[in-house]
């Protein structure tokens, strides 16, 4: 068994892992995406990530959360006539570059048309849906409580096929294996890819998310912040391949941020370890991370 704890590599390998590992905890209960929001989700999805903002708002990370990402959330969702606190439930899923999202809370058509006309889209009634397409994305609200976002194509798409959709069984799978009632978790299957422009360090994604069969991701903050990623490997080679290439990434993490600043302390918390096939990363930190703008990296 490889072991390696990077001192600064925490916040890339938790963002590059976050598209691909898979942690197991003993449960009885499964994790999976509540049936309603479940036949939107494409048949042949590779990935799917869930964020449970009903419960997220419950929990210390809520409030620097907001913080960090409340006002720009808040602007884009403003032009679709949704507001943030309507959210209880997103969730994402597909093949790779583009995404379907589905989504339940408390939704407003009325208040969805009036923003979208400004935004010049056109409506229609599709498969009784209110539908709304903008260039080549589109919004529905299903019903009051259920809307889908996403490539235009895709969403007329799901809404066909209400009756066949559903994640496969791998994806399924993979996400069965992450502990139950964690308000962010994501997971992947063979074959899921990112698309980044191609002079950007962020390709390197990629040649990890290849060298997985299967992983998921999910993070806690009930008492701190908790984040576990587990991936596997079609073979023990590659996946001691894939921990050197973590290893890499953590030591330029490391090398990139202030010596024992807040980022410096919060990357070197991150564990990176490997046994056969397996992968795991794991960052555990303290609820007074939430005293910190950004997780381990500097106070507001």
């Amino acid at each position: 068994m490889n072991r390696f704890r990077p001192p600064r590599a925490a916040w890339i390998t938790v963002v590059v892992l976050g598209a691909s590992a898979a942690c197991s905890k003993p449960s009885r209960d499964r994790t999976s995406v509540p049936d309603n929001l479940a036949v939107f989700l494409p048949a042949d999805a590779t990935a799917v990530f869930s964020v449970d903002l009903a419960r997220l708002r419950q929990t210390q990370a809520w409030a620097p959360l907001s913080r960090l990402a409340g006002d720009a959330v808040a602007a884009h969702l403003g032009r679709t006539g949704i507001r943030l606190d309507d959210l209880d439930l997103v969730v994402a899923a597909g093949a790779g570059p583009s995404l379907l999202f589905a989504a339940s809370g408390r939704f407003a058509p009325a208040a969805i048309e009036t923003a979208l006309e400004r935004e010049k889209a056109s409506r229609d009634i599709f498969h009784g849906a209110q539908l709304w397409t903008m260039g080549e994305n589109a919004l529905a609200a299903v019903d009051g409580n259920r809307i889908v976002a996403g490539p235009a194509a895709s969403v007329r798409q799901s809404l066909e096929n209400t009756r066949s959709g559903g994640l496969p069984p791998a994806l399924t799978a993979a996400a069965a294996a992450i502990p139950a009632g964690m308000p962010v978790w994501g997971a992947v299957s063979a074959g899921f890819r990112v698309s980044f422009p191609d002079r950007t360090n962020w390709r390197n994604l990629n040649r990890i998310l290849g060298a997985l069969q299967s992983g998921g991701i999910w993070a806690d903050f009930d008492n701190g912040v908790e984040v576990q990623l587990r991936g596997e490997c079609a073979t023990a080679e590659g996946a001691a391949k894939l921990h050197r290439q973590l290893m890499g990434l953590s030591a330029v993490a490391r090398l990139a941020a202030p010596e024992r600043s807040d980022l410096w302390q919060a990357v070197d918390q991150i564990g990176v370890e490997q046994a056969g096939r397996l992968l795991t990363v794991q960052l555990s930190l303290p609820p007074q991370a939430f005293d910190l703008g950004v997780p381990g990296g500097g106070r507001p």
